[in-house]
């Protein structure tokens, strides 16, 4: 199984800035912006 440190590693040898993890819940705070620039 790939973890976190093997996701992290990789990117950064491939020069990304940064790495972050979130959890797979929605992010409620941006669905009605979305949703606006889906309707453009």
């Amino acid at each position: 199984m790939i973890q976190k440190e093997d996701v992290r590693a990789k990117a950064l040898s491939l020069d990304f800035a940064d790495v972050g993890f979130t959890t797979a819940e929605p992010f409620e705070s941006q669905r009605v912006i979305l949703a606006e620039r889906a309707e453009a």
